[in-house]
């Protein structure tokens, strides 16, 4: 068990103090409001001189107007919490750091809306922002926790051989089964054992369940673009990425894994507090040019 950068003590003290839980019946809409207002406390500030574009399905983050790279990006929250607004001051940083553009999905949460639908409206969504680019124009497809599990699904199922590069940020891997890293952290940190068995139940019976990441066809092999994880160490879902990575390797897939052993799930959203997770942030970022 790694220790913690010196700032988790105030992330943790505001984990306690906003009792972040499963919601009870009733409850999703005050439990999404405490969520977002624990990370506004948290988050990076915001980077001057961003240009933010707001459409219907998604946001647009750039440092100019002429970016080096687009990236797409998907949010995690295990598909109930979060919105783009919640990781806008993270997503100016990425464009600015990055020197990219950085497009960030809209998606209607869990557990209001089933999985099917939610991956239904983010690839409609992708396929409309890709038809704005030239078709070899090179993107790379980033998400964070869950949204990092639907950025793979949708490199290798919906669009496969489209996207230069992927950056998986502290990713849902395995949504049947549980690791040492489980026992380790599962209670104290930024996502407990109980948060995450919520959010893999929205998933049971689903359909397209025969998408699984340790699972992986030939033909996902092969489509499987140069692929860049990032795990944290006080994380549940920890030993996945570790799994995850050493099968890739096993197979001579591309793939790079970057561990952070000072830091907690969600260390993005936490930046702000956190020096530490500042340079992760500005890790991923640099991932962003190709």
């Amino acid at each position: 068990m790694g220790t913690l950068a010196p700032g988790y003590r105030t992330v943790l003290t505001g984990l306690r103090l906003y009792r972040i839980a499963v919601p009870k019946d009733g409850e999703i809409a005050q439990a999404r409001a405490r969520v977002s207002d624990w990370v506004a406390r948290q988050r990076l500030p915001r980077t001057e001189g961003t240009i933010v574009r707001e459409s219907p399905g998604w946001w647009t983050f750039s440092a100019n107007d002429s970016p080096a790279t687009r990236v797409f990006y998907v949010h995690g929250g295990g598909l109930a919490f979060y919105s783009v607004e919640d990781f806008s001051s993270l997503m100016e940083r990425f464009a600015a750091a990055g020197e990219c553009e950085v497009t960030a999905f809209h998606y209607p949460k869990a557990p209001e809306h089933g999985p099917a639908e939610i991956l239904e409206t983010i690839a409609a969504q992708v396929g409309q922002r890709l038809a704005e680019f030239p078709p070899d124009a090179p993107v790379v497809f980033s998400g964070d926790s869950i949204g990092g599990y639907i950025a793979l699904y949708m490199a290798l199922r919906r669009f496969p051989g489209r996207f230069a590069r992927l950056v998986l940020i502290y990713p849902v891997l395995d949504l049947q089964n549980e690791r040492g890293s489980y026992s380790l952290y599962g209670s104290g940190f930024c996502l407990n054992s109980a948060m995450m068995s919520w959010f893999r139940s929205f998933w049971a019976g689903r359909p397209g369940g025969e998408f699984t990441p340790f699972g992986l066809t030939g033909e996902d092999r092969r489509n499987l673009p140069p692929t860049v994880v990032f795990s944290a160490e006080a994380d549940v879902l920890r030993d996945e990425s570790f799994d995850w990575c050493a099968r890739l390797r096993e197979d001579a897939l591309p793939v790079q894994h970057h561990h952070m052993p000072d830091l907690a799930h969600d260390f993005c959203l936490y930046a702000g507090a956190i020096p530490e997770a500042r340079a992760a942030v500005d890790l991923i970022a640099a991932q962003f040019r190709l």
